[in-house]
C-alpha cells in the first residue's frame, strides 16, 4: 500500500502470514528522488513503481516561466526495494527530449516469469511501439514497430499484438498489426 511518510509518498510491503506464523517487519520502499505515484505487481517477486518528481530540468518539457518540470519514470524493484531497474524510458534520437510514453504497461504476461509488455515511444513523432521488457534486467525487444498515427496497441495475455488504435483527422480506426 502507498503511505505518506515524512511528507513523501512511499510504498509499504506487508507480508500476510498464516495463523500462527511469525510476524515480519514491513518493507518500506522509497526511491532516492521523487514520490511513488502508483504501483503494480509485475511478477510474484517484482513490483513496478511509477515515480514522479519535480525539480529536474528536462529539455522540451519545462513549465512556462520556470526552470522546473515534472519527471516521470517507471522502476521495477524486488519486494524489499532492492535490484531497482529503470524500465521503458530512453532518450529519443533527437536528444532534445525524452520519451513520455515509456511508462505505459500493457500487460504483465502471467506465463512469462521475467517480462512485461509496454508501449514505448521510439521516435519524437509520439507514435507507439510495443516492447517486451525484462523487469529484472531492463532489457527490451520491440515486438511491434510504430506505425504512423497509431497511438496505442492492444495485446492478448500471451503478448501477441492484436490491434492498434489509429487517430487521424478526428477519425479513429482500429487496425490489425499488418495494417489492414
Amino acid at each position: 500500500f502507498l503511505s505518506s511518510i515524512g511528507g513523501a509518498r512511499m510504498l509499504v510491503v506487508k507480508t500476510l502470514l498464516a495463523e500462527g506464523g511469525a510476524a515480519t517487519k514491513d518493507q518500506v520502499i522509497a526511491p532516492s528522488e521523487g514520490d511513488i505515484r502508483s504501483f503494480a505487481w509485475a511478477k510474484n517477486d517484482r513490483l513496478i513503481l511509477a515515480v514522479r518528481g519535480v525539480g529536474r530540468r528536462l529539455k522540451g518539457y519545462n513549465l512556462p516561466g520556470s526552470d522546473i518540470s515534472e519527471e516521470r519514470r517507471l522502476l521495477a524493484v524486488d519486494l524489499d526495494g532492492g535490484n531497482s531497474r529503470e524500465i521503458g524510458r530512453r532518450r529519443l534520437p533527437n536528444r532534445l527530449m525524452e520519451s513520455r510514453l515509456g511508462d505505459l504497461v500493457m500487460g504483465t504476461l502471467p506465463d512469462d516469469p521475467d517480462n512485461i509488455l509496454m508501449l514505448i515511444q521510439e521516435t519524437a513523432a509520439n507514435y507507439a511501439s510495443v516492447a517486451r521488457v525484462n523487469v529484472r534486467t531492463g532489457e527490451r525487444d520491440t515486438v511491434q514497430v510504430a506505425r504512423p498515427y497509431v497511438t496505442g496497441w492492444i495485446a492478448g495475455p500471451d503478448g501477441t499484438v492484436r490491434a492498434g488504435v489509429k487517430i487521424r483527422d478526428s477519425v479513429i480506426t482500429i487496425i490489425a498489426p499488418d495494417g489492414k
